[in-house]
């Protein structure tokens, strides 16, 4: 049977005790604590974490009885009881200590609820710009197809390639997602093609590209890159560009995660074995004294499979005649002075072209290619070759 005790409030004290003496056996006063805010105290002991557990109902000439607490002698003491109800007490006192406590929290929130209210405006402020910003797009896009359409008889050009209206669709959808359409931009085409192979998220056919190639001569301009910034000529397409890409990690506390964005560089044209890969996160386990646990190979293919910054399949390393299972979108940093993501230059029969000055005989610069060296010197390529051959 368990050991009860009463508590509440009162305007009479003497009277309720005669009246408790009357209807409970054994009843004795045990403490007594004055208030001036006994309702809102009572309240409090009953919401008491530590006490509403311990809350009974039992019943009394008829009457329930709910201010009832069951006691032990061991773990919820009367003396304890006693504690928690002092402690109620002193929190919820109107004294100039919790008067000051709360103008603080009150501060504490008007501060707070000012600074959200500065968060939302400069929301809309940023919101107004990125709206005038699309409009602006919008009108270049506009513009951009009436530069590169053609007209017949007042008809838009429809698909003269014969490409698919699913792949057109599908076309359509990634330069409207990824791309900015502009008059003044470009952007190489294998890096383009790169990030469509990586947006498609499908295992990439030979069919696939000539037909997204196909798709960019149609609706955009192919010409030489103004900006040459690679050892070969780079070609690709006016009045487009990538979106930038803003690769942000998933989960505050991920091995693999951790390894990706310290050992290894994000972009398009980027690839690496699978191999390579699993070997570095071992390397970088190791180094970092981490657990080798055997699971590194399953730890990497798992998060790389659900990565949307790259896409797994067979890669073909630049320079090397072999291919590999690995990804695109992704390699490691020490490998990116190997020549392995280094594009092979268009010009296959190409020869070296050195300029040398003609009096010391020192070397001034080397290109890869006729072609090359006529962009940087900014003149003609085939006025380059008749410099050569005389």
């Amino acid at each position: 049977m368990e050991k009860l005790i009463k508590f509440g409030h009162s305007n009479n004290l003497p009277l309720r005790v005669q009246d408790h003496h009357k209807t409970y056996d054994n009843f004795i006063l045990r403490d007594v604590f004055k208030v001036h805010n006994r309702q809102e105290i009572e309240n409090a002991i009953k919401s008491h974490t530590k006490i509403k557990s311990h809350l009974r109902c039992i019943h009394v000439n008829g009457n329930n009885k709910h201010e009832i607490l069951a006691y032990d002698a061991t773990y919820f003491t009367i003396n304890r009881i006693s504690k928690y109800i002092k402690d109620i007490i002193s929190e919820k006192t109107y004294s100039i200590e919790n008067f000051n406590k709360l103008i603080e929290e009150n501060s504490n929130y008007k501060t707070e609820v000012d600074r959200l209210a500065n968060e939302n405006e400069q929301l809309k402020i940023t919101n107004n710009e990125y709206r005038e910003k699309n409009e602006k797009l919008q009108l270049s896009l506009k513009s951009i197809k009436e530069n590169y359409e053609i007209n017949e008889n007042n008809n838009i050009l429809e698909n003269s390639f014969n490409i698919e209206p699913s792949l057109k669709s599908r076309f359509d959808k990634f330069i409207n997602e990824c791309c900015i359409l502009h008059n003044d931009l470009e952007v190489d085409s294998t890096t383009i093609a790169a990030q469509f192979r990586i947006y498609n998220r499908i295992k990439p056919t030979k069919l696939l590209f000539e037909n997204f190639n196909k798709y960019m001569r149609t609706y955009f301009l192919a010409t030489r890159l103004k900006n040459q910034n690679l050892n070969q000529v780079c070609h690709g397409f006016k009045g487009i560009a990538l979106k930038e890409i803003q690769y942000r990690k998933l989960y505050s506390s991920n091995q693999v995660e951790d390894f990706l964005f310290d050992n290894c560089v994000f972009s398009p044209n980027n690839r690496v074995p699978t191999n390579t890969i699993i070997e570095e996160f071992i390397n970088y386990k190791k180094n970092n004294n981490f657990l080798i646990n055997n699971n590194e190979e399953k730890d990497i293919k798992n998060y790389l499979k659900n990565c949307t910054y790259i896409i797994g399949g067979p890669i073909r390393l630049h320079n090397i005649n072999a291919t590999f299972e690995g990804y695109y979108g992704i390699a490691i940093k020490n490998n990116l002075n190997n020549n392995d993501n280094d594009r092979i230059s268009s010009a296959a029969n190409g020869k070296t072209v050195q300029k040398i000055h003609y009096k010391t005989n020192e070397i001034l610069n080397t290109w890869c290619s006729i072609a090359k060296a006529a962009i940087n010197e900014e003149f003609s390529s085939a006025k380059m070759s008749r410099i050569i051959k005389k």
